[in-house]
């Protein structure tokens, strides 16, 4: 959701095995505030090369809020980092930044 001036609110369903939406495109963000919300067990949430890094807990929104550095431009991966099953490895999602 584009709130203006640079500002996105994404919201975001963790599930075993994915991430819904699976990929959200950004253009020139300022901030970006991601609402994490799990539907069954515990997850993560880790942007990959970036310092975001949460635990998403069912029954609880997560809240990140996140600047990218103007340097950050393309698809970067969010990844669930805590163990959920069988098919956690496949669970990710893209998050594609453009300039």
């Amino acid at each position: 959701k584009d709130l203006g001036g640079g500002r996105y609110q994404v919201d975001i369903i963790a599930y075993q095995w994915g991430f819904r939406p699976s990929k959200v495109e950004l253009y020139n963000p300022k901030e970006v505030v991601i609402r994490i919300y799990s539907i069954d067990v515990i997850h993560g949430f880790q942007i990959v090369g970036t310092n975001v890094n949460a635990m998403v807990l069912p029954g609880y929104i997560t809240t990140i809020v996140w600047k990218p550095h103007q340097s950050v431009n393309g698809t970067m991966l969010a990844i669930c980092n805590e163990y959920c099953g069988i098919a956690h490895s496949a669970m990710y999602m893209e998050i594609v930044i453009r300039r």
